[in-house]
């Protein structure tokens, strides 16, 4: 049994990003197409798929972190609300039922969450008993 924290990640489910975005851009810039951003949000849609995942391992730091880093950037041209609604269920609790919120600061938040889920998770799986393990595990406490 460890005898350090491991947070468990916050379980998510697939969401509609296209038909949102889509939705949000025909009701709100008449002037734009909506097939203007395909790209765009097939490259959301894919980090988004990459980044939730529940798989333990250092590489996923660099997914999640770019993750976060298109949201930043998506929140600086769309609101935080478009009708995108992101379900997440308690971390504590995953056999709860899911908080589903429309807003995209929310999913920023449970990125971020995640993130640190991650780093105690690697930290968790450390070998501590000699120096090395030691200090790598320090290191991924202190990253979270």
């Amino acid at each position: 049994m460890p005898n350090q924290l491991s947070i468990p990640f916050k379980k998510t489910w697939e969401v509609q990003v296209r038909q949102a975005v889509r939705a949000y851009i025909l009701k709100n810039y008449t002037d734009t197409h909506p097939d203007a951003f395909r790209w765009d949000v097939n490259r959301w849609e894919t980090l988004r798929r990459e980044a939730v995942g529940t798989l333990v391992h250092f590489d996923r730091v660099k997914t999640v972190v770019g993750y976060h880093a298109q949201l930043v950037y998506i929140l600086t041209k769309l609101p935080a609300d478009i009708g995108l609604e992101i379900p997440y269920a308690p971390a504590f609790n995953p056999s709860a039922l899911p908080e589903t919120l429309s807003n995209l600061v929310f999913e920023r938040a449970v990125v971020l969450f995640n993130l640190a889920a991650l780093y105690s998770q690697l930290a968790g799986s450390e070998d501590r008993s000699g120096p090395q393990g030691l200090k790598q595990a320090i290191l991924h406490y202190q990253a979270c």
